[in-house]
């Protein structure tokens, strides 16, 4: 990528916010120290972890170490942090990390998702706070019910789950059901620090507390390196968002979120929230008061999400009616002035989810993508040794991964759609076949036991052992 070109991407992801320093400022009140059973289950979570390091280069385990050796140094390094209300300007410079989506066009802003990597030692206090922060919000009532991101035990099935179980709840009814994904423009790169703190004033989060957020949304910058740029590096300063990578960052980014979801809408509207993923359903008897209704509430969230200075990505909106009958008029919905088209499918959380609701897109989709991952890792078999147990094993399980989200949503529509078993029962046997090839690739490597292939059972035997894994998590 191109110097110029790599700027403007970074500026773009990174959109420079005006702040009151006024906002910064907080009160002090009693601070509660840090106890020691606190910093050692936030050492013992860290040290376990092998991922990359910030720009210390220091790795948790060498944390691990330290903190072994002299348990209250972290101790007293993390309560001084918490007394002064002050976070290191150190640890809040990030190394950055532009990941490229999928086969998106280069050099377009929003191919790239942005990962900061911030020291560990940083991220430690970060967990520290975040537990703070997520027993405080908790007495208060905590998140919404309807924000399933960034919550304990929680998660994307939840809220596949409840989407799936409200269609098929209203077109048992006779009732239409229309759905609309409202997307963000980079939402976490861009909600204002002003807004965030304002959310953790309403939260009534103590003083101490408040203070030291103050001095994390501070003074932020990131790095990109690269052989091409002036110097080998290019610094960006970040003046707003919270770092992708970051452990309190996802907690304060839904702090301020829950706005836009807790208020009420018109009756017979509601919304899922997924982080940044907004869902709005609608439900009705009659085309003309669901077109009404729905156009009115995505006024209402268009307007809630404007008030915190984020964007709408009108054009990845995606609309899709769900209804039991035959013939019926098409609603005409608009958002931000702009007319939504009604399709035939939407992708909701990475599920493909269609009109009959009998999920044969997604498992399609699926099936492709867990063949593909298996041929590419069967490729790498004769370059680390030749296909072993150990590592046919992990290849098998890879694949399984990719066939098994979202199972517990549609799990139940193996026993009513054949060619949903028969594509799930193929993508195992063709990861044997990749698994078989490689073997001969790796032939002149040494010689090892032949391992046997474990057959999977015919006749919807893996489909129905998915479909009875489903069931009991639906349980």
């Amino acid at each position: 990528m191109e110097t110029s070109t790599l700027r403007s991407v970074l500026h773009t992801l990174f959109p420079e916010h005006q702040q009151r320093m006024d906002d910064m400022i907080e009160e002090e009140d009693d601070c509660v120290p840090f106890t020691a059973g606190e910093v050692n289950e936030a050492v013992a979570r860290f040290k376990t972890r092998n991922k990359a390091p910030g720009p210390d280069g220091i790795l948790a385990k060498i944390m691990g170490a330290v903190h072994r050796c002299d348990p209250s140094a972290l101790l007293n390094l993390y309560n001084t942090c918490l007394r002064s209300g002050s976070f290191p300007r150190r640890w809040k410079r990030a190394r950055v990390v532009l990941l490229r989506k999928g086969n998106k066009p280069e050099g377009v802003p929003s191919s790239y998702r942005p990962l900061c990597l911030l020291n560990d030692t940083g991220k430690i206090l970060e967990f520290l706070l975040a537990c703070r922060l997520e027993v405080h919000l908790k007495t208060r009532g905590d998140h919404t019910p309807n924000q399933y991101g960034f919550r304990n035990e929680r998660s994307t099935d939840d809220a596949i789950r409840e989407l799936d179980q409200t269609i098929l709840r209203e077109k048992n009814r006779g009732n239409y059901c229309l759905t609309v994904g409202i997307d963000i423009k980079n939402a976490f790169n861009s909600v204002r620090w002003s807004d965030i703190m304002e959310a953790l004033r309403a939260w009534e989060v103590p003083g101490n507390m408040r203070k030291i957020f103050g001095s994390y949304f501070s003074q932020r910058s990131g790095a990109v390196t690269s052989h091409a740029l002036p110097g080998g590096e290019y610094e960006v300063n970040i003046t707003g968002g919270v770092p992708q990578g970051s452990v309190v960052g996802p907690l304060l980014w839904s702090t301020a979120y829950n706005n836009v979801l807790k208020k009420e809408l018109p009756g017979g509207c509601s919304m899922l929230g997924f982080a940044d993923n907004t869902l709005l359903v609608v439900t009705s008897k009659a085309i003309p008061d669901l077109e009404r209704l729905t156009n009115r509430a995505l006024e209402q969230i268009a307007a809630r999400i404007e008030d915190l200075d984020l964007q709408i990505a009108v054009e990845k909106t995606e609309a899709l009616l769900f209804t039991g009958r035959y013939k019926y008029a098409i609603p005409e919905i608009r958002l931000c002035g702009t007319p939504i088209k009604i399709a035939d499918q939407m992708t909701y959380l990475g599920v493909v989810i269609d009109r009959s609701c009998l999920f044969k897109a997604y498992i399609q989709n699926a099936t492709q993508k867990a063949q593909q991952v298996g041929a590419r890792l069967a490729r790498l078999m004769p370059n680390v040794g030749g296909p072993r147990e150990t590592r046919r094993r992990l290849l098998t399980l890879v694949v399984n991964s990719v066939l098994l989200y979202g199972a517990p949503s549609w799990a139940h529509t193996l026993d009513i759609v054949p060619s949903n078993v028969k594509l799930l029962n193929k993508t195992p046997k063709l990861s044997e076949r990749c698994s078989s090839e490689s073997q001969k690739l790796g032939s002149g490597l040494p010689k090892k036991k032949r391992i046997k292939h474990t057959r999977l059972p015919d006749k919807g035997g893996m489909a129905k052992k998915m479909g009875q894994r489903g069931d009991r998590a639906m349980d």
